[in-house]
């Protein structure tokens, strides 16, 4: 019974949380509702970690946007930069 009753929570939520154009192909054959529900969550997840990924890179080239940016206000220039003017 009570493995019935898990069932139906895990599909409640997933019927009112995942889109869907037919319920009969909602989960698919022989997956169990909370089989789906992690794989559904793993999914996210892994969407998640990639826009985080992503936000770090639209980051990073707003910094060197800046970076460059206040070189360019300072004036420095590449002959400068052959010069060797920047110690590494």
């Amino acid at each position: 019974m009570q493995e019935v009753e898990r069932d139906d929570f895990y599909y409640s939520l997933i019927f009112l949380f995942v889109s869907f154009r037919d319920e009969s192909t909602l989960i698919m054959e022989g997956e169990t509702i909370e089989a789906f529900r992690h794989h559904r969550e793993a999914s996210i997840r892994g969407i998640e970690n990639h826009f985080k990924k992503l936000q770090k890179l639209l980051e990073a080239e707003r910094n060197w946007k800046k970076i460059v940016d206040a070189k360019n206000k300072a004036g420095f220039t590449e002959e400068l930069l052959d010069n060797n003017y920047w110690v590494k």
